[in-house]
């Protein structure tokens, strides 16, 4: 087993590196520095991206005491696409075994591509034999004809390849790509949010990445083009104050109603301070949110009816006070923030801030795809290791 693993978030607003050092009680520790040449999640400046890169490296590399030469990657935007697909298996009377859905798996994953796009994800959703439906692996049962569905999830190859070129000119290795709404759900959702039916949203800087569960399985990931930078752009342009100063009063006042009678300091465009009230805050943000609640409602479709706990949301960009509040009665559902966390060596959780949900949940990964060997050969083991009994197909 590596002794270190690192992730790295490339985010809009922030670089994140994440290490976790399994010779010191499975520490982990996180450096970040302020991105530049990104838009919207995605790399829009190759050199500006490259020095914030570099600059992080040394950062990391200082913090940690040692060198970073591989990493695993995360990939946000819009050109992320997913997918369900179903391939089957002629069983002829046979049981179902451990190796034949190995087979099924690595079949289906090296046949389904679409031309000019990069299979990120593979991870399967459903079982059928004949009309029987399983919850989970039908091992040990006969049928005629094996159905297996697959959530495929996929991005842009030429971008995927300029990222890997980012990183090999900033001296690193990368080990894999990890689709950000895969990662965050890792560490942010409990095993009842994905059975009774969920959809998480990570509002980042430049864009909030969202993945439905409905049944224990991820079934759609989306992207929307709204984040938290473009929020408090609005409060710059709707109150004339600094982009630091517009930060500020987001998170002081932000959509909490319990609010509306306070009046907060703000600094104009001229550095003199400048007395703003609660309601002209909310009268600008709320719109906003209304555009992204319309946007996760077109997203949903039909299986808002399937969310057992409704929305789910993350990241640094969720630190709106009152957000949630007003996301539930737009949307009408269930509406809570959570904090992401992730199991040490002695099985006790570790809470880090929502801005990190994403590093977290790549590391998160990082340590079952570590274990999932081991994890195979005792279906019963308990702890850190139960965690990762819906992913092992989909990080082998």
């Amino acid at each position: 087993m590596k002794k270190t693993i690192f992730a790295l978030d490339l985010g809009t607003t922030k670089f994140c590196l994440g290490k976790v050092d399994f010779q010191s009680e499975q520490k982990i520790d996180l450096v970040s520095v302020p991105a530049m040449g990104m838009h919207r999640g995605m790399v829009a400046g190759f050199e500006s991206a490259k020095a914030s890169l570099i600059e992080l490296l040394h950062a990391a590399e200082d913090r940690f005491q040692t060198d970073i030469l591989s990493v695993a990657v995360g990939v946000a935007g819009s050109h992320l696409k997913s997918e369900v697909i179903q391939t089957t298996h002629m069983l002829d009377g046979n049981r179902v075994e451990g190796l034949l859905l190995d087979e099924v798996y690595q079949k289906a994953k090296i046949n389904i591509r679409s031309p000019m796009r990069e299979n990120m994800h593979f991870i399967p959703v459903g079982y059928q034999i004949d009309e029987r439906r399983f919850l989970d692996e039908p091992i040990g049962f006969r049928g005629s004809k094996l159905t297996v569905d697959f959530l495929k999830i996929d991005g842009d190859q030429y971008y995927l390849q300029d990222v890997m070129a980012l990183c090999n000119e900033s001296g690193l290795k990368v080990d894999r790509f990890i689709a950000e709404p895969v990662a965050s759900s890792s560490v942010t959702l409990t095993e009842d949010h994905k059975d009774l039916g969920t959809v998480m949203l990570d509002i980042g800087g430049g864009t909030s990445d969202g993945i439905i569960f409905k049944g224990k399985r991820p079934i759609k990931i989306f992207t929307l083009d709204i984040g938290g930078k473009m929020i408090t752009r609005d409060l710059c342009l709707g109150l004339g104050v600094k982009e630091e100063s517009a930060e500020s009063l987001k998170r002081m006042g932000g959509l909490d109603l319990n609010k509306r009678a306070q009046t907060f300091v703000g600094s104009g465009l001229d550095d003199v301070p400048r007395n703003i009230e609660f309601t002209k805050i909310y009268q600008i943000l709320a719109p906003r949110i209304v555009e992204m609640a319309e946007k996760i409602e077109a997203e949903l479709g039909p299986l808002k009816h399937h969310l057992g706990t409704g929305l789910v949301l993350t990241g640094g960009g969720s630190l709106i006070p009152g957000l949630d509040v007003l996301f539930s009665r737009l949307l009408k559902i269930e509406v809570k923030r959570m904090q992401p966390s992730i199991l040490s060596k002695t099985d006790n959780a570790k809470v880090f801030p929502e801005k990190y949900a994403t590093c977290l949940g790549m590391l998160n990964m990082q340590i079952g795809d570590l274990h999932k060997d081991k994890f195979a050969g005792n279906q019963k083991a308990g702890g850190y290791f139960s965690k990762f009994v819906n992913w092992i197909k989909e990080l082998a």
